[in-house]
């Protein structure tokens, strides 16, 4: 009865985007064993989930994309159930700005001063970053002479001497 108990769970080996393997083990028998029962031992969102399976096509292992929670896990060549997750970009914004408002409600919270002070860092424009990097740069080259740089100039002198 004992060993009855252990062979009722799976070990289930997967890589997420890199190539050290993690290991889940999951409460079902290794011939029944579904993607869904390996999502409720992984929790985390936002995945692809690809296993690895012998192609007779081919005839070598490939990685076969899973989407329906009710596919079967098949064994790998080496006779382990593997699977490869990846993130999944979907829900991710890589274009380095935030999404739009789409609550008209939420614009209307701001009012007054911080209205007026999120419209000036708005409206400023490459041109002012522009010209006050170049006072910068012109304070600074005014300040510096042969004799006053430091290894953090930003500028090399050519000494005439």
């Amino acid at each position: 009865m004992r060993e009855e108990a252990t062979t009722t769970s799976t070990k289930v080996y997967y890589y997420l985007d890199d190539s050290t393997p993690y290991l889940s083990v999951v409460p079902v028998a290794d011939d029944a064993i579904t993607l869904g029962d390996f999502k409720k031992v992984f929790s985390k969102k936002g995945y692809k989930y690809f296993c690895k399976q012998l192609d007779e096509a081919v005839g070598c292992e490939v990685k076969v994309e899973i989407r329906d929670d009710s596919t079967k896990l098949v064994k790998s060549a080496n006779g382990l159930i593997e699977l490869v997750l990846l993130s999944s970009f979907d829900n991710v914004y890589c274009s380095g700005t935030l999404p739009r408002v789409s609550n008209k409600t939420n614009k209307g919270q701001l009012t007054g001063a911080k209205l007026k002070d999120f419209n000036l860092r708005k409206r400023r424009s490459l041109h002012d970053l522009a010209s006050e990097n170049r006072d910068l740069l012109r304070i600074h080259r005014n300040k510096s002479d042969e004799n006053s740089i430091t290894a953090s100039s930003l500028s090399t002198v050519i000494s005439s001497k």
